[in-house]
């Protein structure tokens, strides 16, 4: 809000003789404007005591100027008053007779007579306080999403409608080894793997025609080893805060080589299936032809034995036939069973 103001164009303003008018005062701020607050000083001495009668009046204006502001309202007024700027301009902080503290923006420039003295200050004062809490407020917010984004374990890039890289986050250092300052202005492509190359190209013109898409690529680290990147890319190239394209990026590596050792272990598994399930036909087949050849011969004996027992033969040799044909006959069984 602004308390008091007089024209900048000090030749085109009439100095009136004598007390200036009272400003209006700040209500509810607890700043009362005495006479001396309006910024139209006639003064005829020396630019010296324009500077202390402007020290004064800021001292004066409804509080006291802070000591950490003290030094630098004075510097800004020295250096317009010898000429090193076109404007006094100054932001300070001032103590209120309620003990609060409030911004003001004193905007003034001096006029000066035709030998170059310095004859008044016009100006106004402005009380910029909540501006001045708005701006803190946002400069906090800012801060404190600038510590998410910085801080994140996931690769946040920004890059334009050629893939040219606009930002990195931190986490490229962490993720790919690289510099975040120093990735800036190049493709990112650039450490996309070869063979994925494609893939991460149709994405990128995917992008362009839909508001997001997603690929899964290998990047190559600065050590010289890869990184599977699951990206997911969002088009905000029509946003004006952005414009760009947003790129959240997480390192898959650990799970792709997790899958990677999966595969290869079923495989694995697979094979030495095959490889057992071969042997037992094998096993089955070497089994029932040796069983065929071994009952061929053997059917042969008990059958000559059946013969021989029809012929002419003393006791002992009946049992010697009886013996060859039992055993036999036995061993026939265990043939059968295999």
């Amino acid at each position: 809000m602004i308390i008091a103001f007089l024209a900048l164009a000090a030749p085109f303003f009439a100095v009136p003789k004598g007390r200036p008018p009272d400003p209006p005062t700040h209500g509810g701020s607890g700043f009362e404007r005495p006479s001396r607050v309006a910024l139209d000083l006639p003064y005829e001495g020396k630019a010296a005591a324009l500077r202390d009668e402007m020290h004064a009046l800021q001292q004066s204006d409804g509080g006291e100027l802070t000591a950490e502001h003290r030094a630098y309202v004075r510097e800004k007024l020295e250096a317009h008053l010898r000429r090193e700027t076109e404007y006094y301009f100054a932001e300070y902080r001032v103590r209120a007779k309620d003990g609060s503290y409030r911004w003001i923006l004193d905007r003034g420039r001096a006029v000066w007579d035709q030998s170059g003295r310095a004859i008044r200050l016009v100006g106004s004062h402005t009380d910029i306080d909540r501006l001045k809490k708005t701006e803190e407020q946002l400069r906090k917010s800012e801060e404190f999403l600038a510590a998410v984004v910085q801080n994140s374990n996931e690769l946040i890039t920004i890059v334009d409608s050629r893939g040219v890289v606009l930002f990195h986050n931190n986490a490229i250092e962490k993720v790919l080894g690289y510099k975040a300052e120093d990735r800036v202005g190049k493709s990112v492509l650039e450490l996309v793997y070869p063979e994925d190359l494609p893939a991460a190209k149709a994405t990128m013109a995917d992008i362009l025609v839909k508001p997001a898409s997603s690929v899964t690529i290998r990047f190559r680290h600065a050590d010289g080893s890869i990184r599977y990147l699951e990206a997911l890319g969002t088009n905000l190239i029509e946003n004006p805060s952005v414009r760009g394209i947003v790129i959240h990026s997480r390192d898959v590596t650990a799970a792709k080589d997790a899958e990677a050792k999966l595969r290869r272990q079923s495989e694995e598994l697979a094979k030495a299936k095959e490889q057992a399930e071969a042997a037992a036909r094998a096993k089955t087949e070497f089994l029932a032809m040796m069983s065929h050849e071994i009952r061929t011969p053997m059917n042969g004996v008990i059958g000559m034995t059946n013969l021989l027992q029809d012929t002419a033969l003393d006791v002992r040799q009946r049992e010697y036939l009886s013996v060859i044909r039992s055993s036999g006959e036995a061993l026939l069984d265990i043939i059968n069973d295999i």
